[in-house]
């Protein structure tokens, strides 16, 4: 997708907009091609990571991945086994 922006912007904005189709492109696929969800999902949680990964690089972007997964997984496992006292 960068090739094919680079050929009518700069550099920064070709990489940008790459990066934000990619961004959708990789929620609708996730989200079962469902619209709706899927920009629920890239807005929420895909755009963030996208945006850090252009600002700070990959290491803070797969740091903040794991974050939120582990934020998801234990509030799944908070809800399923009744440890709402914690």
């Amino acid at each position: 997708m960068y090739w094919a922006f680079r050929r009518y912007a700069r550099a920064q904005p070709a990489i940008l907009a790459a990066a934000v189709l990619g961004t959708y492109w990789f929620a609708f696929i996730h989200v079962l091609f469902s619209p709706v969800a899927a920009v629920l999902f890239a807005a929420i949680q895909v755009l963030p990571i996208t945006f850090l990964w252009l600002r700070r690089g990959l290491e803070a972007a797969i740091g903040f991945h794991v974050c939120l997964d582990l934020v998801r997984f234990l509030g799944s496992y908070l809800a399923v086994n009744d440890f709402w006292f914690l």
